[in-house]
């Protein structure tokens, strides 16, 4: 009795320490790998292309971006949250172009499975640019929010008046002790 609880507890342990370390993936990331698998050779062939043009379309946004947020916090240099999205986006870019070389040449010898492989891939790059982008404008516009001065003029506020400071009655009801069975305390 003793030892086969100890075997269950044991593998309901391992079992527990497996599901821990597999990380949950996002859903945008999911709903993309999910759409890839279910397109055509045709389809595949035609966006691809479109994939790669995005990813590079993205890091270079992201790379003016990284520039002018620079020069909007009037620090010289890259914000890490912005830098940190421009240099991921890169590596991005250089691995859905390395993708779509191998999908065009798998594509020209009729290996289908491979090319699906290379076109996940990309579906799952742009996916994952398009987040960094959204990141990075985010982060991006929080940067103006820093520092400086502002002036608030109210109009249409009502005027003072002396009785402003004037004591207020007491309240009727405010007795200064709890009456026996009324108080919830």
């Amino acid at each position: 009795m003793f030892r086969s609880t100890v075997v269950g507890l044991g593998l309901l342990g391992l079992t527990g320490v497996v599901f821990a370390q597999s990380a949950p993936v996002a859903s945008e990331t999911q709903a993309a790998l999910e759409r890839a698998t279910t397109v055509t050779s045709a389809e595949m062939s035609a966006n691809a292309p479109r994939f790669v043009e995005e990813i590079a379309s993205i890091a270079s946004s992201l790379q003016k971006l990284d520039v002018s947020a620079a020069s909007k916090a009037n620090i010289g240099e890259s914000t890490p949250c912005v830098a940190q999205a421009a240099s991921s986006s890169t590596a991005l870019q250089a691995v859905s172009q390395a993708a779509f070389t191998s999908f065009s040449a798998a594509m020209a010898d009729g290996a289908v499975d491979r090319a699906s492989f290379e076109y996940r891939k990309m579906a799952i790059a742009l996916t994952k640019s398009r987040e960094l982008l959204s990141q990075a404008e985010a982060c991006a516009s929080l940067l103006g929010s820093r520092g400086g001065s502002s002036k608030t003029k109210l109009t249409g506020a009502p005027a003072a008046s002396a009785d402003d400071m004037k004591a207020l009655p007491d309240d009727m009801m405010e007795w200064a002790f709890d009456p026996p069975d009324a108080s919830p305390f």
